[in-house]
């Protein structure tokens, strides 16, 4: 599941026909978190950093900040939402053009309330990650090993399990006995476990399994 994090835009152009002594390159630099959000934006006038400042609101609160991590490789990029409160922190660092999440990503809702948490290593998704209702109740767990989903947990907002499936497990172990009733209504042989689960959001699909 490959996202953009980085985007370079060049324009060369010359003033006089023949004479390229005098040429312009630009340059425009876009960074992406991997929800898609544009991190920050950079330009370049033959190799001169001609950015414009577009790092707060109109209210004057900062949008974005990255900060470097003690171990000098690592960084910690913060955006914000309007209202000041933290909309994503994410980990990361570069290696040569890329950039490399690796470590904890999390987002927020303007409440302030977590809406996601995950975990990178050297740019896949590995570990847990959560996904909450803006009520702060638990609705999904999964778990990643190598960027591929080994294990999902679906909660409804009441916090009662709905649902389970794990790539190392049979599936009649794996549901809660009313989904796998539900289930046997709807197939008598084969499913997509993704049907049971339900709507997933579509940066954490994960590959069909069916028997």
């Amino acid at each position: 599941d490959k996202k953009l994090v980085k985007k370079v835009e060049y324009d060369l152009t010359y003033p006089e026909l023949g004479h390229f002594e005098n040429y312009q390159l630009t340059e425009k630099i876009t960074f992406y978190a991997p929800n898609g959000d544009v991190i920050s934006i950079q330009e370049f006038e033959n190799g001169k950093n001609v950015t414009k400042k577009q790092d707060t609101y109109p209210n004057g609160q900062l949008k974005f900040e990255t900060i470097q991590d003690t171990d000098n490789l690592h960084k910690t990029t913060i955006t914000y939402h309007e209202n000041g409160k933290i909309k994503n922190r994410m980990r990361f660092y570069e290696n040569g053009k890329k950039t490399i999440y690796d470590g904890p990503y999390e987002s927020f809702y303007p409440s302030g309330k977590p809406e996601s948490i995950t975990n990178y290593k050297k740019g896949l998704k590995d570990g847990e990650l959560f996904t909450y209702s803006e009520k702060g109740a638990l609705l999904n767990e999964w778990v990643y090993l190598n960027d591929t989903v080994v294990s999902v947990k679906k909660y409804n907002p009441l916090g009662k399990q709905l649902s389970f499936w794990s790539k190392f497990s049979p599936e009649e172990s794996s549901f809660s006995k009313e989904y796998r009733s539900a289930a046997s209504e709807i197939r008598p042989a084969s499913m997509s476990w993704s049907i049971i689960l339900g709507p997933m959001p579509s940066m954490f699909i994960a590959p069909r399994e069916t028997k």
